[in-house]
């Protein structure tokens, strides 16, 4: 006789709907394990099958585990399903290993088992497959260590920002984590590819300038200018260019008439204390997918 505690128990381990669940216990005559390993069979199936679906939804999901942020991005066929708890929970569960375990790339993610259960992630990955039915992807991830680490997302998922903040003696935690949300708030709104345009290498400024440069040859308004006028149009470009890429020197999104430096300084004047951001990294969910 099927009991409906062994269905419950198949559906738990495997992600498969009540009647798979039924027809398994059927088949392997009520023997749990069998039954298992025939919804694994019969899940392994289903989930090639959806392999080469495209996956335009998801989460990019940020967090924080003691000092270390992760910043994950998992794609999925629709909102729908991105915006499930059940999802979302299973989303945290592969944040904590990832942590735990900071793997170098996906397929070393893959293959870590998940904290604290008895198979991998790869395992949990086909199990969301079985229990959404639909493609499920774990594009890419991040993870960061420091003394104040910080997590923000931004529409539920669809940007989302990890960010470590250093300060140069004790300096009250709560008002340094509260510098930190506004600067990942900041980094979420407005992109910025660097810190500041003092971290910069010497290497680099080259290939802006050269960039630049470049640019003002090809337009035909300004090839002829004299040398001293084209100096400084290449300065007030290279100035906008770091006013625009550079965290820093960006203008605060809740003040314009401020930069994030001005913000900072104000935040903390008076103090004798310096506070730094260290890295940081920012996902927009499916950005550079293509349909």
């Amino acid at each position: 006789m099927i009991s409906i505690q062994d269905i419950q128990f198949l559906r738990q381990e495997t992600g498969a709907g009540i009647m798979d669940c039924k027809n398994a216990l059927s088949q392997a005559n009520g023997n749990l394990q069998q039954s298992i390993a025939i919804l694994q069979q019969k899940g392994f199936q289903m989930v090639k099958k959806k392999e080469d679906r495209p996956v335009l939804e998801g989460i990019t999901y940020a967090g924080v585990y003691g000092n270390k942020a992760v910043l994950l991005e998992v794609n999925t066929e629709t909102d729908f399903v991105a915006s499930n708890n059940k999802f979302i929970s299973y989303i945290e569960e592969i944040a904590r290993t990832t942590v735990k375990c900071n793997p170098c790339n996906i397929s070393k993610l893959l293959e870590t088992p998940i904290e604290g259960q008895n198979f991998t992630t790869d395992d949990l990955l086909k199990k969301m497959i079985l229990t959404f039915g639909e493609n499920i992807v774990i594009r890419r991830f991040n993870v960061l260590y420091g003394n104040m680490p910080v997590a923000y997302m931004h529409q539920k998922g669809k940007y989302g920002v990890i960010l470590n903040l250093t300060a140069n003696y004790e300096f009250d935690n709560n008002r340094l984590y509260n510098i930190g949300k506004e600067l990942a708030m900041q980094i979420a709104a407005m992109n910025p590819k660097y810190i500041s345009c003092f971290n910069l290498s010497k290497e680099k400024i080259a290939e802006i300038k050269k960039q630049i440069v470049d640019e003002i040859k090809q337009d035909r308004n300004l090839v002829n200018k004299p040398q001293h006028l084209i100096d400084k149009i290449v300065s007030g470009k290279i100035e906008k260019f770091y006013n625009l890429n550079c965290l820093m020197e960006q203008a605060y999104i809740r003040d314009d008439g401020m930069t994030v430096t001005q913000f900072i300084q104000n935040e903390i004047a008076g103090l004798d204390v310096k506070i730094n951001v260290t890295e940081f990294f920012r996902y927009e969910k499916s950005e550079e997918i293509n349909s």
